[in-house]
């Protein structure tokens, strides 16, 4: 049985639970039937996954910080090291997720911790920063609220610092068609025939590696549009200290505003206010 490597601390709505069984080494793993949360506190196993529904999100607690897990999001441990199951990466396949994570308890200079999406990776020693996945446009968003971080995009390995109150985004890489090359030969058709040899023209491809089409990175001041995400993201963990600090404030407001989407919040309850 996997170890465990955190808990959720809090849960609104439901958190679906991939929990897979330990292995040999770079083997597949069969996964164990799924799990629903719906009461937190719940131990996480150091090989789970997580996803969230359309208004689910969840507080995760791990050795190195907290997480603040948004809807429509899925979340995979990818790396921990042993003995002491403590998480180093997280792969996240979409959605939105804040972290916090503590420099006092990430002194390993040599062990950043890292979220990983399709298209980026962006690793912290200890810092406040988020992250979002668009799995329709391919497009990663990261944002800094406090300290920095630094971000690479995945295949061109382009590397940019992030400092507190900026963002970059990350678009998964395009490859140009791979280029192909004419080559003549002759027909050798065994078969008897009064008919000369013909020429023929055929292709194949050549090996060579593909171009990537690929803008610069671009770091630049958070756009309201993601901190309106990030109020978002955070609207479970509004009052936790850890997430409150000046900085993050004085970048998304007053805790008291960071509130769900309009498009988040289920249907029933979306006209509520003007009932009364």
């Amino acid at each position: 049985m996997a170890a465990d490597c955190g808990k959720i601390e809090y849960v609104r709505g439901e958190v679906h639970i991939i929990r897979v069984k330990p292995g040999e080494e770079k083997k597949a793993n069969p996964v164990r039937n799924g799990i629903t949360v719906k009461k937190a506190p719940f131990a996480l196993q150091c090989l789970d996954g997580l996803r969230t529904g359309p208004s689910s999100r969840a507080k995760i607690k791990i050795s190195k910080g907290t997480l603040s897990l948004g809807p429509n999001s899925q979340l995979l441990v990818e790396k921990f090291s042993e003995p002491k199951e403590d998480i180093e990466t997280l792969n996240m396949l979409y959605g939105k997720i804040r972290a916090v994570i503590d420099p006092k308890k990430n002194k390993n200079k040599n062990k950043t911790f890292k979220i990983k999406t399709p298209s980026s990776v962006a690793g912290v020693r200890g810092t406040d920063f988020y992250v979002e996945f668009d799995p329709v446009s391919n497009l990663t968003k990261q944002a800094t609220l406090t300290g920095s971080v630094e971000v690479e995009q995945k295949g061109t390995k382009q590397k940019v610092i992030v400092s507190a109150g900026n963002q970059v985004e990350v678009e998964k890489i395009k490859f140009k068609p791979e280029k192909q090359k004419k080559r003549k030969e002759i027909n050798k058709n065994k078969v008897a025939t009064s008919l000369p040899a013909k020429q023929v023209v055929t292709t194949e491809p050549l090996y060579v590696e593909p171009e990537v089409i690929s803008a610069p990175l671009v770091v630049k001041k958070i756009q309201e549009t993601v901190k309106i995400q990030i109020r978002s993201t955070s609207a479970i963990v509004k009052n936790d200290k850890t997430f409150t600090s000046k900085q993050a404030v004085e970048i998304l407001g007053a805790p008291e505003k960071w509130q769900p989407t309009k498009d988040e919040v289920p249907l029933d309850f979306q006209d509520l206010e003007n009932v009364f």
